[in-house]
């Protein structure tokens, strides 16, 4: 009796830890997709862009640094812009939940020397 008592609790707890399993995995999608829109939501408000619009993917960087980097494009609002389209990146700092924007047309310059897209040789 104390044989098939102790492999009934071994299989209960075997169980219970397979079932735990399960709901942590779908809390972690759910966490990224809450992460995901809070970095959205947050950079194209930080953009200033009217019709912002995001890169598909952010670019997450490591727990260490607890960044999340964005491209956001949109329209300048301001009327001397006269509609241009601008480019931003945005860096959305995951432990304090704020965004900062920097201008990242410069990347875009052939003044700088810089391009957005590097063509294989």
């Amino acid at each position: 009796m104390k044989i098939r008592t102790g492999i009934l609790i071994k299989t209960a707890i075997l169980m219970a830890t397979a079932m735990a399993a399960v709901p942590a995995a779908a809390s972690t999608d759910k966490a990224y997709a809450m992460l995901d829109r809070a970095s959205s939501l947050a950079c194209l408000r930080a953009s200033g862009f009217r019709d912002a619009r995001l890169a598909p993917l952010p670019l997450r960087f490591s727990d260490r640094l607890n960044v999340d980097a964005r491209l956001v494009v949109g329209t300048y609002p301001q009327p001397h812009m006269k509609g241009a389209q601008g480019m931003a990146l945005c860096l959305y700092d995951r432990r304090m939940k704020t965004a900062e924007v920097q201008d990242a047309s410069p990347w875009l310059s052939r003044n700088s020397g810089g391009s957005a897209v590097t063509k294989k040789q």
